[in-house]
């Protein structure tokens, strides 16, 4: 399973809902609709995607995941700003699930220097098949 941006949300919420994924790639996801409103730079993009609704937020499933999950975000994205995947990178952590988080330096959603491409693509490749 492997999702960047709306995918990864998608994906985020998916491996809360079920365990029949082996393992997932989260890039760029939107794990909590309440605190990706007040600091994306698409505000109406979220209220009227999501509602802002916490229920619809993956950080809320968090106790149900069992997936195996790499994280991989731009310090830089202010579409999906970085602090979404510091905060399920920290839930899944203390709710013991396996995770790793690749945070890179500069960059903006989706772009970024092609040494962090390849590196992300790489990372992607060996957690998969890993």
């Amino acid at each position: 399973m492997a999702g960047y941006s709306y995918g990864g949300y998608l994906s985020a919420w998916a491996i809360g809902r079920t365990d029949r994924f082996r393992k997932a790639v989260i890039g760029a996801p939107v794990v909590d609709t309440v605190s990706m409103l007040g600091t994306t730079d698409i505000p109406y993009f979220t209220l009227h995607g999501t509602g802002a609704d916490p229920s619809a937020s993956p950080l809320s499933l968090v106790d149900h995941v069992s997936t195996p999950v790499l994280l991989v975000h731009h310090d830089g994205d202010l579409r999906c700003p970085v602090g979404q995947s510091d905060q399920y990178f920290t839930a899944l952590r203390l709710a013991g699930v396996e995770v790793t988080y690749a945070r890179y330096p500069g960059g903006f959603h989706g772009v970024a220097a092609p040494e962090q491409l390849v590196d992300r693509v790489a990372r992607s490749v060996d957690w998969i098949v890993g």
